[in-house]
């Protein structure tokens, strides 16, 4: 890249002494490097071949449009120098279309141009100035954030309420909360609700070098507790005023484990010492320190089942007195239904056949209702040779509610996955699909066992593959995929666009599967570009009323004000009827151009009009009647037309079918400048598309940025000639559901469809 220490301007004006006015005014100004561009086609290469720090665009170029230009310079939203419109057509539309296409100044080439030059070019190097210290600025920012999200360690800033202001990536790669949900919460939500008190103690008693908290336990959306200290500082603004916090988190969770492990190890130690010492003692007084202190219920039954003891437990579990228990049998307080089964378990306990595992049963409240249970028992022989049976009680109301509600919500949200009218999949990270929803499977003609043996790839285009390959990457690298536009192939032929939104989702961290949601947007697409030519139609529209029919009424007006004055000094005007008469000439000439102008308009409007009467029409007749019609131009240029002994038949109106041949027959022979000039036309047949058909000359062709113009009304090309021929082509074309596509090989090439219409009786 090439090394400046001055200012660079260009100035694109085709007028020269206006171009060298432009350049003494700036550069004696601003002491710039001022170079000069006098069309579009040098300032684009000047443009390439090095970069300018200001440039001043004129309205109307000799081979192309100003604004067009700047739409070039400013496309996509990328950097761009500050562009000054300097045009002597000072209206307030071209002026809304300047600002409209990002130009940073207007200038209107008059009187004032020397005064507003110099405040246009003061204001874009005031721009020029803000954007270098916006760059630095930012360039700063993002130093300091990688800097932050460099630390293995949690930053974060935080508000006096403790809510996040600022934090780096270890906090959301940590947490598993996105940064817009970082952004809504607080930090003590990120912590188990035993340790909050104590940040909050914490950043409360703050001293004048900090603060530290030590081993607070961090809740992540995984569920993996991990534990961490903090060590911070108060922050307080210019006035001394606490404004909030910083801190960094330090991982300590392997130090603890080990800190608790030593802990545990003397504490076994203890306990199997505690164990030995208690062994010694009388073992029911063992045991019934067991049978206080139990959170579940610990019963002892006689081998009939007659409740011995119970632990005091009984009466929050089940709102029973232990007294009241004692003597009566547990199979009282079992639900019928549940008798059987229980009865058959605890014989066979009883019988020392086989423990009892755990097993699920309904068991009786003191308030009449009944809570499930998870029940076990053991036998042990007593002295006497008799045996008790040990059994252990849980209530486990809340799994089976939590349960019985997973399966309702998974029942929900299934019939939302069956009934949307938009598709949803879920595939592995391969493409290849997994599950999809009814409307994805009829759509495709496929059973789901069909779908599960392919993948994405025959239901895409192949178009933009390399930035749906980007997507899946961003994908499989955990990242979710928003509002992706991906072009596909549809029946009938004809290709639609579907919007994709994705989810990855994990198991065990790592990304295996991927679920998506993917909604036809075809005929929003379709609208959107309709609208969008629709609007480059009307400005045509708009520009060639108020500018190509401003010329031929302004020479009306002139001959109207000379025949006034000739009227006026007819005794001393010689000839005077030769005056007139050529008053007269520059009259019928000026009408008969504005006539031409509006019978082009008002056969533009009518090729959109809907069909109303049809028939079929044998196109090569229609194309000999062209021919024969254009017999003149076509000998006097030495033009070739090559028509084939067949061109089909179409149900449509004949006058419309002759328009579209008549105007790409005449456009190839207009355009055509080839010493052996050659005009051609093919049927390509019938299909999914309708009738399809080729002209083609072997001309100049078309050049690349011209493609999107061509088919604009009033489109003016590098011969000189302007009209509406291609746009009237282009309109009845779409009237018969068909598409219209312009190319260079060899020549100029236009590939169009039409569909036949139903016969009107």
């Amino acid at each position: 890249m090439e090394k400046r220490t001055s200012i660079r301007a260009l100035v694109i004006e085709d007028d020269v002494e206006m171009a060298n006015l432009l350049k003494r005014i700036i550069k004696n100004k601003f002491s710039m490097d001022v170079e000069l561009a006098y069309d579009c086609a040098t300032a684009r290469q000047k443009l390439t071949d090095r970069d300018f720090d200001l440039i001043t665009l004129d309205y109307r170029l000799p081979d192309g449009a100003g604004l067009d230009l700047l739409d070039e310079i400013t496309a996509g939203g990328r950097p761009h120098p500050p562009v000054i419109m300097v045009t002597g057509h000072g209206d307030e539309e071209t002026a809304a279309r300047s600002f409209q296409s990002r130009a940073s100044g207007y200038v209107v080439k008059d009187a004032k141009l020397p005064e507003l030059l110099l405040e246009a070019v003061e204001k874009a190097l005031a721009e020029i100035s803000l954007q270098r210290v916006e760059k630095e600025l930012l360039e700063e920012k993002v130093f300091i954030e990688d800097a932050l999200n460099g630390l293995p360690d949690i930053f974060a800033v935080v508000d006096t309420e403790g809510n996040f202001f600022r934090w780096n990536s270890q906090v959301t790669e940590l947490t598993g909360y996105t940064d817009a949900e970082i952004s809504r919460m607080n930090l003590l939500e990120l912590f188990r609700q035993e340790d909050r008190q104590k940040l909050v103690d914490g950043m409360r008693d703050v001293p004048d070098e900090g603060f530290a908290i030590d081993e607070v336990v961090l809740e992540p959306r995984s569920g993996t507790r991990r534990c961490y200290e903090f060590r911070g500082r108060q922050l307080r603004n210019y006035d001394g005023i606490p404004i909030g916090f910083s801190a960094i988190g330090r991982d300590i969770t392997e130090q603890v484990r080990a800190r608790d492990e030593l802990k545990a190890d003397i504490e076994r130690e203890v306990a199997e010492r505690a164990r030995l010492e208690e062994a010694s003692r009388d073992s029911a007084a063992h045991f019934q320190s067991i049978l206080e202190n139990s959170t579940d219920v610990i019963t002892i039954l006689a081998g009939d089942g007659t409740i011995l003891e119970i632990s005091p437990s009984i009466r929050p579990f089940l709102g029973y007195e232990g007294d009241f228990m004692i003597g009566r049998k547990v199979f009282d307080f079992v639900h019928p239904d549940d008798i059987a089964n229980v009865l058959n378990t605890h014989n066979s306990v009883a019988e020392g056949t086989r423990e009892s595992n755990a097993s699920e049963c309904r068991f009786k409240h003191a308030d009449g209702t009944w809570h499930p249970l998870s029940v076990s028992g053991r036998v042990f022989q007593k002295d006497d040779g008799g045996i008790n049976i040990i059994v252990n009680a849980r209530d486990i109301t809340d799994g089976v509610a939590s349960q019985e509600a997973l399966l309702k919500s998974e029942e929900r949200y299934r019939s939302i996955f069956a009934l949307s009218p938009d598709f949803i999949f879920l595939m592995d990270t391969e493409g290849r699909f997994i599950d999809a929803n009814e409307a994805m499977l009829q759509r495709a003609g496929l059973t789901l066992e069909e779908l599960q043996e392919i993948n994405y790839s025959p239901f895409v285009t192949g178009l933009n593959d390399e930035g749906l390959q980007d997507t899946i990457a961003k994908i499989r690298a955990g990242e979710d995929v928003r509002g992706l536009e991906v072009e596909v192939r549809r029946e009938r032929g004809r290709d639609g666009f579907y919007e994709v939104n994705a989810i990855p989702v994990k198991e065990d961290g790592e990304v295996n599967k991927v679920l998506g949601l993917a909604r036809d947007i075809t005929e929003r697409k379709r609208t959107e570009d309709e609208l969008k030519r629709l609007n480059q139609e009307l400005e045509g529209y708009a520009q060639t009323v108020s500018h190509d029919l401003r010329g031929p009424l302004t020479s009306i007006k002139l001959a109207a004000d000379h025949l006034s004055m000739l009227w006026a000094k007819r005794d001393s005007v010689k000839d005077l009827g030769d005056e007139i008469e050529r008053v007269a000439e520059v009259v019928r000439a000026s009408t008969g151009q504005a006539e031409a102008l509006i019978e082009d308009l008002l056969a533009l409007a009518r090729a959109g009009q809907e069909v109303e009467e049809v028939s079929v029409v044998d196109v090569k007749a229609t194309v000999q009647r062209v021919i024969e019609e254009h017999a003149p131009e076509i000998e006097k240029r030495g033009v070739t037309v090559k028509v084939p002994d067949e061109l089909g038949q179409i149900t449509a109106n004949p006058t419309h079918v002759y328009q579209v041949f008549s105007n790409l027959i005449d456009n190839g022979i207009k355009h055509n400048n080839n010493d052996a000039p050659v005009v051609e036309v093919e049927y390509l047949g019938n299909g999914p598309l309708g009738h399809r058909y080729l002209v083609r000359d072997n001309g100049p062709g078309i050049k690349p940025e011209q493609m999107e113009s061509i088919f604009l009304p009033f489109f003016k090309g590098e011969n000189g000639y302007t009209g509406i021929g291609l746009t009237i082509v282009e309109k009845l074309v779409k009237l018969y559901d068909g598409e219209i596509k312009a190319s260079t090989h060899g020549g100029a090439c236009f590939e169009f469809s039409m569909r036949d219409r139903q016969v009107t009786s």
